[in-house]
């Protein structure tokens, strides 16, 4: 863990996790790394790394779907290239694997297989670190979140600060998409309800926003969605606290 100069309070963070659907923060933010840089979506990896766990802990409800339900459609996928998929139980194969997989073999899996792409390129969380291209690490960055957030705040003259209010207000009380993001329609909704009146941001804020890496846009063309990087909302939270 990287030793922080700045102290933050984790009570937000555990509402958003628990929301989500996590009890523990660092399995949390395991799974988080699985969902950001697509290895949740890619069902042959995460069934040999759920075998490969497996052999040490024998779980038997996931030795029973290896071993009596996907085995065979899986060697069929390797032999012929068959098409191949857990998503009946990628929620329990993604739980098992958050819940088995130490840091070191974590580690191992984005050394030999790096994410190419995502739609946000960093990952700042309480015990984790990595940016794409780079070695994953367990120490804490959030240092860094709390000085960009405020020089984002201060080069926007603090037009941000409804904006972000509003989306932290809605992670810890609405579960988001399963891109972690909520509509503009929803945040606006947010804004209104915390300020008494509606803010907008220009152009130059969202720009602003994904420069110093506190926002990201997802969802699709036709269902757009704004989102933060969850696992820096203490941060981001304490920036808001401080700023003037």
């Amino acid at each position: 863990m990287g030793e922080l100069k700045i102290e933050y309070n984790l009570e937000t963070y555990k509402k958003v996790v628990k929301i989500i659907g996590f009890e523990d923060i660092e399995k949390f933010e395991k799974w988080l790394l699985f969902n950001r840089f697509g290895y949740l979506y890619n069902d042959r990896l995460l069934f040999e790394l759920a075998s490969e766990l497996n052999e040490e802990v024998n779980d038997k409800t996931i030795t029973f779907l290896i071993e009596g339900k996907y085995r065979k459609k899986y060697e069929n996928h390797i032999r012929s290239g068959t098409y191949f998929s857990i998503w009946e139980d990628r929620d329990i194969f993604t739980r098992f694997v958050v819940d088995t997989i130490d840091f070191e073999k974590l580690k191992n899996l984005f050394s030999k297989h790096p994410p190419k792409y995502t739609e946000f390129e960093v990952f700042r969380g309480y015990y984790f670190y990595y940016s794409l291209g780079g070695e994953l690490k367990k120490e804490c960055r959030w240092d860094e979140v709390y000085i960009s957030t405020l020089k984002a705040i201060e080069d926007t003259k603090g037009r941000i600060k409804p904006f972000l209010r509003a989306l932290i207000a809605l992670y810890t009380q609405e579960k988001p998409s399963l891109m972690l993001g909520y509509s503009l329609s929803k945040i606006q909704e947010k804004i209104i309800e915390i300020e008494g009146k509606v803010r907008n941001l220009t152009p130059v804020d969202y720009i602003a926003l994904k420069a110093y890496k506190i926002y990201y846009k997802t969802g699709s063309r036709r269902y757009p969605e704004h989102a933060l990087p969850v696992e820096s909302i203490p941060p981001i939270e304490k920036a808001l606290e401080d700023s003037k």
